[in-house]
């Protein structure tokens, strides 16, 4: 929750709305969510693959109540960074919240059919490429096979078939094409669901740091072999008893495990007919344990490497622990070594705390967080287990050393996971503390480093693997002892292995899912668009600053900026030789969520904005982020302020100008010339939205404008109409050149604005025939504008464009909802058909859209062009 709330606050600036209209919730706090979703616009669950296991203490499980409530909520994003295909019943879950109808809780067999069916589809889409030409027909024949049903499918088939025996070459035009529609076909027909949106680290690898592997950092001790030769024989002991396997389990972690101090002995005890040889066997591992936890030889092979790493510059160094007690042990002992350089990461429970807020579960310490703050002053942090979760640790030179190992897989990934998230950083370095006279640890750590890999790349994506494969792994180490993980290795690891096996199914399923997406550059434009802040900040400044004449304050900034880059604050100038041009009212009515009230000097007679940058890498730097600075961009309350303003403040909207051109030669007989300029916004006309419809139905609308925007996109156009009722095919500098308030020298001219005074005077003066009729003239030039704007060959170039594209999307879209129909029934065939007959009326909607766009008039201007200037007139 912290993290969530640190994160929308930085990186979305959304502290203002934090707690009123944006809520973040425990998932197990399902009191508090239920009297928030019921009016919730948007629901975000994360690690969504959670939703059916959470229950509260009447029973009651976030899966239902979210299930209750998703259909009124108008949008739902379930974030979860692990596959689902292991866990078919909780995949299912998901699909349901997203489409009740068409997957039914109650087909879990159909559903698990169409994974397996799925997974022979990716298989093929896989060898459907275009380098297997040679081997492709076998895997034709394979698809004609398996979905003889799908007549569409086989047309597609064989048109490619005759191209594939001609043994074409990978690059051959038809062949490609044929290919492309096959493999297009498969994937939006037998997708399991067209709003699942994947991603993998694969796919971005310059996204996240990579991991470089491990080392280890090995000790000797007596009393740790002993230990493990007493353990070997209470193994031998209870292999052949009937023990269950919670005992299998505790017995496991106590072998792999040399810090591990909880009783064995206890344990057993507790077990329906346990032998007193069980017990006493038991009683001397404890023994041992103890013994060996109070020597300090881990400890001092762990502190030796701390202060190795630490002679490295700006190296920081994580220490992980399995529990709390053990993490309070490295921290003590490594305080009084390097005293305030180490901090302890610590989470404590509400009855620690006599006046913690009762609705919250637990308070996290901020002790720890001068090991991100502080970098060159702060150099060790040591953690436990609620560290594993919920932390971002990244950035930065960073190493991890494992004082112990928990017996899951699963946790050391989480762990690694705080230090390889997005951003940048160097390789993650892990280092494990390992006694070389225990081979139950150090097999366990082979184990990990070249079985699971854990410590060469992220395994986040095979959870339910590794969940399955140490389901069982107590009872074969009970069974085979230190054997079973070098066993356990040899299936794991290699080319062949499970590992790479089931990373090879995820990346099939994703490339099935991925094949409907076509390659877009659009978030590349975006971003380069993104990083081009100095057109944005003259713009920014050009209105803002110049026109309404808001103030700037500049603020102190102690690193280097890049040429012509600030942070800086609005403010609101009541008064002097430059007051806003706008009234103090409408400032405080529409920037009110720009005003920043606990700026210094910020008071009722000096309002002062936020801090702002035009960077966007400013504003989230370290410096950036303590500061609050914001990236001055669409969305931030000041810029869609200013936009707010603009769109109901009518100056500059209609002008007129007497340009005064001293070597102008006049076209009219009267000695000038009248020219009419008029800007329009050209973009799809998808009409008003039904206001009836609620929530559901806005979301929709907006959907929909995104969708034809996509298509057609929005874009300015300007007609220049001369009084002769033609439009100006390239207008010349007389009309194009900025405005030009005073002369540089008299020959060059002077722009003169028509303001009330001088219109009137415009009005008596026989050299300017048009404004005897103004308003049939400026009639006839607006429509005369519209058509030539109609008429351009970039606007038809555009409609027909969009039009070949939402065709072809209706081809697919239609082709797609057939296919799953025709293997439907009862209420998942209904719903498709009902989806279907909403995406044609969709399609006819989008087409009107884009073959009548709308025609919006932003800005009208009349220019007289004069070789005489006004005044002397």
């Amino acid at each position: 929750m912290d993290q969530w709330r640190a994160e929308l606050i930085r990186k979305f600036n959304l502290d203002a709305w934090m707690d009123e209209s944006v809520r973040v919730l425990a998932s197990d706090d399902l009191r508090e969510l239920k009297k928030s979703i019921a009016e919730a616009g948007m629901l975000v669950i994360d690690e969504a693959h959670h939703l059916s296991t959470d229950k509260d203490e009447n029973g009651v499980s976030l899966f239902g109540l979210v299930s209750q409530y998703a259909p009124s909520v108008a949008a739902m994003l379930l974030l979860s960074a692990t596959p689902a295909l292991t866990d078919t019943q909780g995949f299912l879950k998901m699909l349901h919240l997203l489409d009740p109808v068409a997957f039914p809780l109650d087909d879990l067999d159909g559903f698990r059919r169409r994974i397996e069916s799925r997974q022979l589809i990716a298989e093929l889409v896989a060898r459907l490429i275009p380098e297997n030409a040679l081997v492709m027909e076998d895997d034709l024949d394979r698809l004609v096979v398996a979905f003889k049903d799908d007549a569409l499918l086989q047309s597609r088939v064989e048109r490619l078939r005759p191209i594939v025996q001609q043994l074409p070459e990978e690059d051959d035009e038809e062949f490609v094409d044929a290919l492309e529609a096959v493999r297009l076909h498969i994937a939006e027909t037998y997708k399991l669901h067209r709003r699942i949106l994947r991603n993998r680290r694969r796919s971005f690898p310059w996204a996240t740091p990579k991991r470089s592997g491990l080392r280890r950092v090995a000790y000797a001790c007596d009393l740790q072999r002993q230990r493990h030769v007493a353990i070997e024989e209470l193994r031998l002991m209870l292999v052949n008893e009937a023990v269950n396997d919670s005992l299998d389990r505790f017995v496991l972690q106590h072998a792999i495990q040399p810090t591990r101090e909880d009783s064995l002995e206890q344990v057993l005890r507790s077990q329906p007919g346990a032998m007193l040889e069980h017990l006493v066997q038991a009683s001397r591992v404890d023994a041992l344990s103890k013994q060996s936890r109070e020597r300090e030889t881990r400890l001092k092979a762990l502190s030796n490497e701390i202060l190795s790493q630490l002679q490295a510059v700006q190296v920081q160094v994580t220490v992980f622990c399995d529990r709390p007690q053990i993490a309070d042990e490295v921290f003590e002992s490594l305080q009084a070594l390097l005293r305030n350089q180490v901090v302890r990461h610590r989470v404590r429970h509400r009855d620690e705390f006599d006046d913690l807020d009762p609705d919250r579960g637990r308070l996290e310490s901020d002790d720890w967080r001068r090991f991100m703050r502080e970098p060159e002053g702060c150099r060790v942090l040591v953690c436990d287990q609620t560290a594993e979760e919920g932390l971002n640790l990244h950035g930065g030179r960073k190493v991890v050393i494992h004082f112990d190992f928990p017996a899951s897989p699963n946790r050391v990934e989480q762990r690694m996971g705080r230090f390889d998230r997005f951003g940048s950083g160097n390789a993650i370095e892990s280092v494990a503390i390992v006694c070389s006279d225990d081979p139950d640890e150090m097999a366990w750590v082979d184990c990990l480093e070249r079985g699971f890999e854990v410590f060469a790349q992220s395994v986040a994506s095979l959870q339910y693997l590794v969940d399955e494969v140490m389901q069982s792994l107590p009872q074969q180490w009970m069974g085979l002892g230190t054997t079973a993980f070098v066993e356990l290795e040899d299936a794991l690891a290699g080319p062949d292995g499970r590992m790479s096996r089931e990373r090879r199914r995820i990346d099939q399923q994703d490339t099935l899912d991925s094949l409907g997406a076509k390659s877009d550059d659009s978030y590349e434009e975006l971003e380069a668009v993104d990083h081009d802040w100095g057109p944005w900040g003259r713009a920014f400044r050009e209105l803002a600053e110049k026109t309404l004449l808001l103030g700037r304050v500049t603020l102190p900034w102690k690193g280097t900026l890049p040429s012509g880059e600030e942070v800086f604050r609005t403010r609101y100038s009541n008064g002097g030789a430059a007051p806003t041009l706008f009234p103090l009212s409408v400032f405080v009515t529409d920037f009110v969520g720009t005003l920043d009230t606990e700026a210094p000097g910020a008071s009722s007679r000096n309002l002062l904005s936020y801090p702002y940058s035009l960077r966007r890498n400013t504003a989230l730097s370290k410096d950036g982020q303590a500061k609050r600075v914001r990236p001055l961009r669409f969305g931030d309350p000041l810029v869609e302020a200013l936009l707010s303003f603009c769109q109901t403040d009518d100056r500059g909207r209609v002008f007129a100008v007497w340009r005064h051109w001293p070597d102008y030669c006049a076209v009219d007989a009267c000695g000038n010339d009248l020219f009419f300029r008029f800007d329009f916004l050209v973009e799809a006309d998808l009409g008003e939205g039904d206001p009836t419809r609620g929530a559901a139905g806005i979301t929709s609308d907006r959907a929909l404008r995104r969708r034809v925007d996509g298509c057609f996109a929005p874009q300015f156009v300007t007609a220049w109409i001369g009084v002769d009722r033609r439009a100006v095919a390239q207008p010349p500098d007389h009309l194009t050149t900025a405005y030009r308030p005073k002369p540089a020298f008299t020959e060059t001219g002077q722009d003169f604005n028509l303001n009330s005074g001088r219109w009137q005077q415009l009005s008596t003066r026989e050299d300017v025939p048009w404004l005897q009729d103004w308003e049939r003239v400026c009639q006839q030039a607006s429509e005369d504008a519209l058509a030539h704007v109609r008429d351009l060959g970039t606007v038809q170039d555009q409609i027909a464009r969009a039009t070949r594209l939402l065709n072809e999307q209706l081809q697919t879209r239609v082709a797609y909802l057939q296919n799953r129909i025709a293997r439907l029934s009862s209420f998942a065939r209904q719903a498709e058909e009902a989806e279907l007959i909403a995406e044609l009326d969709r399609h006819e909607r989008l087409m009107i859209a884009v073959t009548r766009p709308r025609f919006h008039l932003d800005v009208v201007g009349a220019v007289f062009v004069s070789p005489h200037s006004f005044e002397t007139e």
